[in-house]
């Protein structure tokens, strides 16, 4: 018989239960750590597990592994002040991800539109080429027109 989903998170014995509980515990973990120093390379690091009294943090880049080394006697007294005496020390585990999700600067700046002789240059030679060279040359001097008419 099917049963709602919250009789089966507060069953004791239940391992669902127990797996949400550890989720929002290092989901809270991690928010605590955003706060815990004032470095803007943090916001790049999160709490991925925890071990006993230790809690597992993943950084994206050596360089930033060793700037949490530096803060983490500070972190870890962050910790215990906040509701979490039980945090004794931090591991930290460089784990690369996927570093164009990570990127807070503006885009850098496109290149200047082609001149129009270079656009001419270009149409010239897309003529005078056939398959998928014309086809490219083709889409480049479009792409740049349009760039011109903005």
């Amino acid at each position: 018989m099917a049963q709602p989903i919250s009789a089966l998170l507060h069953k004791a014995d239940d391992r669902l239960g127990s797996v949400v509980s550890r989720f929002e515990l290092v989901k809270a973990l991690n928010d605590t750590l955003k706060d815990s120093i004032s470095t803007s390379f943090v916001q790049y690091c999160r709490v991925i597990n925890v071990h006993k009294s230790s809690l597992v943090v993943q950084s994206p880049s050596p360089g930033i592994t060793n700037k949490l080394r530096y803060f983490s006697t500070e972190i870890v007294s962050y910790y215990r002040q906040n509701g979490y005496p039980w945090v004794a020390n931090i591991r930290i585990k460089t784990l690369p991800v996927d570093t164009r999700s990570l990127s807070t600067t503006a885009p850098s700046k496109m290149l200047p539109p082609l001149s129009q002789t270079a656009l001419q240059e270009l149409e010239g030679l897309a003529e005078s080429s056939e398959g998928e060279l014309k086809a490219a040359l083709e889409h480049l001097v479009a792409r740049q027109k349009a760039r011109h008419t903005k």
